[in-house]
């Protein structure tokens, strides 16, 4: 009986997570970057190991019930740079926009095109070299007003940098995370296998 029990406590522990992510709350914002930096002569470089953040604004359509408003909302980042180094950071990159405060802890991927810049007047790559990053963490804060709150929910920031003879980086905030969202046919397999092992164990019982 204490078998059945825990088995259908975890059937409903997943079917729970599976029901609240599919109501979890949708909200999606650009962000654009002026004098966007690195740590290496604020170009791309093979050696890069950092992008800093200059005067960030809200740049497509956010969430006005967040105060999230395009070209109005300015949003700030904490620590004011951030690894480019895939793996746990070593602080979380904090970033608020409007009343909306989200908390990166990793990053999950980086891809880098890197064509060498030519340090010379007037001279500039031929091709745009690029960075792009993917953040995960979650949303720590809100105040809504409306009732309808996103704390806790997963998050993931899109960061995309290009260096032309000159850096400029933006980013896209996504609420849930898309990294941290299950699969639904796979969500519902588990559950069916949950429902299928209490049905064995309960066959089993009354064969005893």
């Amino acid at each position: 009986m204490i078998r059945a029990s825990k088995l259908l406590a975890a059937t409903a522990l997943i079917a729970s997570a599976v029901i609240g992510s599919a109501n979890a709350t949708v909200m999606t914002f650009g962000i654009a970057n002026f004098a966007a930096t690195s740590d290496t002569s604020n170009h791309i470089e093979a050696g890069t190991t950092s992008i800093g953040f200059g005067l960030s604004i809200v740049n497509t359509s956010g969430a006005s019930a967040y105060n999230i408003n395009n070209g109005s909302t300015f949003v700030t980042f904490a620590p004011s740079s951030v690894s480019t180094v895939v793996g746990v950071l070593g602080t979380p990159l904090v970033v608020t926009a409007g009343n909306v405060t989200f908390d990166f802890t990793s990053v999950a991927s980086a891809q880098y095109q890197i064509t060498p810049y030519v340090a010379a007047v007037g001279v500039t790559p031929a091709t745009a070299g690029f960075l792009k990053e993917t953040f995960i963490g979650t949303v720590t804060s809100d105040i809504t007003g409306g009732g309808i709150s996103v704390t806790g929910q997963t998050a993931t920031m899109a960061l995309t940098c290009n260096d032309n003879g000159s850096l400029s980086c933006s980013e896209s905030v996504a609420t849930p995370g898309d990294a941290a969202l299950v699969p639904e046919p796979v969500s519902m397999s588990i559950v069916g296998f949950g429902l299928a092992g209490l049905a064995a164990v309960r066959r089993r019982r009354a064969a005893i």
